[in-house]
């Protein structure tokens, strides 16, 4: 048996960038043959011009927005019914724990209730003992009234028996100059008429003022 022998071709990238091969298209048929296809279609008209091709786009396109708003709502109602859901089964849950937990703080406050008490009773003893000491403090008042009135009192003897002590002295220390002055034979000049006495006189010679008032 004899078998037939294939024969190899081999095509180059310019004979097929080209159309260089024998049996290729060439360039000008194919304008030739576009060229003569009809450019009006549906009853003489263009495509884009067709009204009825218009409507069914925007058919296609109004349907196309209705599923999408069908499905996007669809979506969202599972996923919050879905969160709904496990919200309140977890709050349930959760309650249902937190009452076992508060119950104990419940009767720990009632009982600590009773703890407060004493302290109101302390303070409504002491609240007595205040309005005691404010009696006390009030007689003390007017036991301060008192003693600030003889202080007073007293001071005002002190200020009278200093002004006397002051001028009994005055005079005192007056007379010891003029006897000092006496004795030892000085004379002494009137303050008044500037006139100089001698010092046995008592008075002034020319203005009769005496001699102590200086």
């Amino acid at each position: 048996m004899g078998h037939k022998q294939s024969i190899k071709s081999h095509v180059t990238m310019n004979e097929l960038a080209f159309g260089m091969r024998p049996n290729a298209a060439q360039t000008d048929e194919v304008i030739e043959v576009t060229q003569r296809i009809p450019e009006k279609l549906f009853g003489s008209k263009r495509i884009e011009d067709d009204p009825s091709i218009q409507q069914m786009q925007h058919e296609l396109l109004s349907f196309d927005d209705t599923l999408r708003r069908l499905f996007r709502r669809k979506r969202k109602n599972q996923s919050k019914k879905q969160d709904s859901s496990y919200e309140s089964y977890e709050d349930r849950q959760y309650d249902a724990e937190n009452q076992e937990y508060y119950d104990p703080y419940r009767q720990y406050y009632a009982e600590n209730q009773e703890y407060y008490d004493p302290y109101r009773q302390f303070y409504a003893e002491n609240q007595e003992y205040l309005d005691r000491n404010q009696e006390y403090y009030a007689e003390n008042q007017e036991y301060l009234h008192g003693n600030q009135e003889y202080f007073d009192r007293n001071l005002e003897l002190i200020h009278e028996e200093d002004e006397d002590y002051l001028s009994s002295s005055s005079a005192n220390d007056k007379k010891q100059i003029l006897n000092r002055d006496t004795e030892n034979g000085l004379s002494w000049r009137c303050k008044y008429c500037t006139e100089k006495n001698k010092s046995s006189d008592v008075d002034c010679r020319h203005c009769k003022q005496s001699r102590t008032n200086f």
